[in-house]
């Protein structure tokens, strides 16, 4: 892999790790609300529903459902660097393939549109509204009038670009598996959100997909 590339994937991360420090959106699907059983809000509905049944399970069952899986896909997203920065690890994580140059570009590509897409969507609800207390509200324009959740599309872009710069099986395992943890998570968060607005938040989930993909009536 060329000093370029590697440049470019850490330039990747860095962005990632600002918006995480620097612009955090609470989300009431956190791993870390849900296992401490904090809310955002005076209002209940967090303790109703989908979240509020989370919340009312044991530590055990929070720990295997919630913090190991959230712990597997921080390992998943390191892969990365693991395979930049030590010697010899390639071998060991089983690379599918070798690199080539059209790979590195598309997977660069992918990278960056993903990075773009969900910080650019973080900025957008943070605009005007940090998402705290009783200072949330339902986003329905710009990304999220093309999807429910833009930030998410856009970290799925990102793990794609980085599957196809680091094939690794484990790699690719471990995004298989980052998708459906993620997609609990959407389920959760919808839930909550069904309670909160009510048919607000329907007459947007009928007209705007969950992710990109063509919106189903459910």
């Amino acid at each position: 892999m060329t000093e370029l590339t590697t440049i470019l994937v850490c330039i990747g991360y860095l962005s990632l790790a600002i918006e995480l420090l620097f612009f955090p959106v609470p989300s009431v699907a956190s791993t870390y609300q849900l296992v401490n059983n904090e809310t955002r809000s005076s209002n209940q509905t967090e303790t109703k529903g989908k979240i509020g049944q989370i919340k009312q399970q044991n530590s055990i069952y929070k720990f295997v459902v919630l913090v190991v899986p959230a712990a597997i896909n921080i390992l998943v997203f390191l892969l990365p660097l693991v395979i930049l920065f030590v010697p010899g690890s390639s071998e060991y994580l089983q690379l599918i393939y070798q690199q080539t140059v059209i790979a590195s570009m598309v997977g660069l590509g992918l990278i960056g549109l993903g990075r773009f897409i969900t910080f650019s969507s973080v900025l957008q609800i943070r605009k005007n509204n940090q998402q705290k207390a009783e200072n949330f509200s339902l986003k329905v324009k710009g990304w999220f009038s093309k999807s429910r959740n833009p930030g998410l599309v856009g970290m799925y872009i990102f793990g794609l670009g980085l599957i196809i710069l680091f094939p690794s099986i484990f790699m690719i395992a471990g995004f298989v598996f980052y998708l459906g943890f993620m997609h609990f998570k959407v389920l959760l968060e919808e839930d909550f959100l069904y309670q909160y607005y009510g048919s607000k938040y329907m007459n947007y989930k009928t007209k705007t997909a969950r992710y990109l993909l063509p919106r189903r009536t459910h």
